[in-house]
């Protein structure tokens, strides 16, 4: 007899298809959890299957996915905010650094 807690076949169908439809709407698994109030890697082992997901928040999901009115469309404006790299905040740390640098050059000559 299989456990009722453990994630069952339709458990990974069900993820599959999620990851399909995030996809599909070009958001990645950071965008998605974010706005679902999840760890980025929680949300990953709804996609992989490894974790149930309850079934409101699945139909929940899909109707976002769907472009469905579901209230995570507000939740994506007002609260969603872009994961940034670390890359890109070095870069852009960078590119202060360069013009604070070049501030201080014309103020020397002043």
């Amino acid at each position: 007899m299989s456990n009722p807690r453990k994630p069952s076949v339709h458990d990974r169908e069900r993820g599959r298809q999620l990851a399909r439809m995030r996809k599909d709407r070009g958001l990645s698994q950071a965008e998605v959890a974010s706005m679902l109030g999840v760890s980025t890697q929680q949300y990953g082992k709804y996609e992989r299957g490894e974790n149930r997901l309850t079934a409101s928040r699945y139909e929940l999901l899909e109707g976002f996915f769907r472009g469905e009115n579901t209230g995570m469309e507000e939740a994506e404006q007002s609260k969603y905010q872009a994961p940034i790299s670390k890359s890109s905040l070095q870069k852009s740390l960078d590119q202060i650094r360069a013009a604070v640098d070049l501030l201080q050059r014309h103020l020397d000559r002043l």
